[in-house]
């Protein structure tokens, strides 16, 4: 019902494309999370149309940093449900 699509490229350096697709609206909240499942950066947390969507993060921070090369986790939750992939950042 709905899909988060594994990032592109992945590993990547310096930015990533992140793809999903909702079977309906409703109030999306894609986040980025550190090991520690502490939250980098809200990429979305609105509502949103029944469809593909793109995000496209640049490697930073909620503060405009560069974060540290490694293993980081995205997270698309809609209400009720979460799904959460992988992703690794080279320096």
């Amino acid at each position: 019902d709905f899909k988060l699509e594994q990032n592109y490229p992945n590993p990547f350096n310096p930015s990533t494309q992140i793809d999903y697709y909702l079977s309906e609206s409703g109030v999306v909240r894609l986040v980025v999370l550190n090991l520690q499942g502490r939250e980098i950066i809200r990429l979305s947390d609105e509502s949103q149309a029944t469809g593909y969507h793109s995000v496209s993060w640049d490697g930073k921070n909620s503060q405009g940093q560069t974060v540290s090369g490694g293993m980081y986790f995205c997270r698309l939750e809609v209400p009720g449900k979460r799904l959460t992939n992988k992703m690794l950042l080279l320096k």
